[in-house]
């Protein structure tokens, strides 16, 4: 009786150290069991779009042939037949005329500023008062056309065109800052009673003709002998100085069009 009890405790230590065990067992998984939650994500981007182009139609602005077209002024062609002018190299001269157009067009996810800038290197005049090449400048937006400038200087135009910067919100059309034509004529005969003959221009458009037949002046200035066959030509006294210094044959600008991002 006494060997069955003790076999009976034995026994009941034996199940309670199992179980003791399976309660750590289970405590310890307990202990390290843990909260996870995860998620994953795929982004693309692409680059803002620039869709700005500049336009400019220079192709009738100078020429080395003219035609006569309706009217008094002759313009530049692309042949030569009938022509009015027919020169060695790009000329104006009296009685021609052109005319160029630029614009920019396009739009852009970015803000962006559009800059025009035009810088004039030499400019076709007499004695800095007479300048026979007469500038007009015009600016069409949405059908409707300003004039800037009429009959003026390239100095006007410089005025008019270089006035800071026209601002382009994101996904505005460039359309908005306008189109520009930019043209020219040099009368045939311009009526002036300030004149050298009190009458037209013809004398310093002559003398304009003269200067700019000699070439290269810095290498080839016109000597007193020279002067003095010119003044015969012309009806009025000119000094060798005078046709080397004060008379500009020559006509040269730069018109710089450029459109760039900025930061608001």
């Amino acid at each position: 009786m006494k060997n069955n009890q003790r076999k009976n405790k034995k026994s009941l230590v034996l199940v309670a150290m199992i179980l003791m065990i399976g309660l750590v067992a289970g405590m310890g998984a307990m202990t390290y069991s843990r909260y996870a939650t995860s998620g994953t994500t795929t982004q693309t981007a692409t680059a803002a779009k620039w869709g700005f182009v500049v336009n400019v139609d220079a192709d009738e602005l100078f020429g080395t042939d003219y035609k006569l077209q309706s009217g008094s002024l002759a313009t530049y062609i692309a042949d030569n037949g009938g022509v009015a002018v027919n020169a060695d190299n790009v000329v104006v001269a009296p009685g021609t005329a052109g005319s160029m157009t630029f614009s920019i067009e396009g739009k852009a996810e970015v803000l962006a500023q559009i800059t025009l800038n035009l810088t004039v290197a030499s400019e076709i005049n007499y004695n800095a008062a007479y300048y026979p090449v007469k500038w007009t400048l015009t600016k069409t937006v949405d059908s409707t056309t300003t004039t800037l400038v009429t009959a003026g200087k390239l100095s006007d135009v410089v005025t008019a065109i270089n006035t800071g910067a026209t601002t382009i919100e994101p996904g505005n059309q460039a359309t908005s800052a306008g189109t520009y034509e930019l043209s020219w004529e040099w009368a045939l005969v311009t009526n002036d009673n300030t004149a050298l003959n009190g009458t037209n221009r013809n004398i310093e458009d002559t003398l304009i003709g003269f200067v700019a037949n000699q070439g290269d002046l810095s290498t080839n200035a016109f000597t007193a002998e020279q002067a003095a066959k010119i003044s015969a030509a012309v009806g009025t006294t000119v000094t060798a100085d005078f046709l080397n210094t004060k008379v500009q044959p020559t006509l040269e600008f730069t018109l710089t069009i450029s459109i760039e991002q900025i930061q608001a």
